[in-house]
């Protein structure tokens, strides 16, 4: 199950320690990111994959799979790899993942999960945050795309790219008829406009006009 399971014994004293209750708890730990860490760390790629395939049939699957890239990626980042001479295996570790069904959905979860500034870095490898958005919508994955907009929004310099990709989007929900989806993508709209500030000619930010367009929609 890719788990270990054990019990913690705690004892406690009672009546001037005279008298001693014991009190057992079980506690279960995920390990399979660990190994597949050291295998990559050991250059034995095709060895990690085989291995987590052996667990792929678990519904926490993708959670192992989110930790060892939340994991290495913390670690590089802090200029402290496991393994010595410096050897960066954040690559091997993406192109494990991307064996995988819902590839996107766990870097995307990684992603939000960690700090900032460590998107770049996290993106240099998996490739730019708009092309994965882009392939988000391809698959049909839209909640996994309207998580990448937050990375999106902040990584790509390019406005009116970032515009489209939320038209896209939101085409797509409106036409699935997705209610919930469209109320996210208003509040991240909002939430957007409101930090964007007016250019030095005092025209409106693209998101904020957008947002403003999404608001004379009429409703579902």
């Amino acid at each position: 199950k890719g788990i270990v399971i054990g019990i913690d014994q705690e004892w406690l004293l009672v009546d001037r320690g005279i008298v001693g209750v014991s009190k057992l708890s079980v506690k279960a730990k995920l390990f399979v990111h660990s190994i597949l860490d050291h295998m990559l760390g050991d250059d034995a790629g095709h060895d990690a994959l085989m291995y987590a395939s052996c667990f792929e049939h678990l519904p926490y699957f993708p959670h192992c799979l989110e930790v060892l890239l939340h994991t290495v990626l913390e670690r590089e980042a802090d200029a402290l790899p496991r393994v010595s001479g410096g050897q960066v295996i954040l690559p091997k570790v993406i192109e494990l993942l991307q064996n995988f069904d819902g590839f996107l959905d766990v870097v995307t979860r990684c992603a939000r999960k960690t700090e900032m500034s460590l998107w770049p870095r996290l993106f240099a490898v998996v490739g730019g945050p708009l092309a994965c958005f882009e392939r988000c919508l391809e698959m049909g994955h839209l909640r996994t795309a309207t998580q990448l907009l937050i990375v999106v929004y902040n990584l790509e310099p390019d406005t009116t790219a970032c515009r489209r990709a939320v038209l896209r989007l939101l085409d797509m929900a409106v036409a699935r008829q997705d209610r919930d989806l469209c109320v996210e993508l208003a509040r991240f709209l909002q939430q957007s406009a409101e930090s964007d500030k007016p250019g030095n000619n005092g025209d409106k930010s693209p998101l904020l006009e957008l947002f403003q367009t999404l608001q004379a929609m009429p409703a579902l």
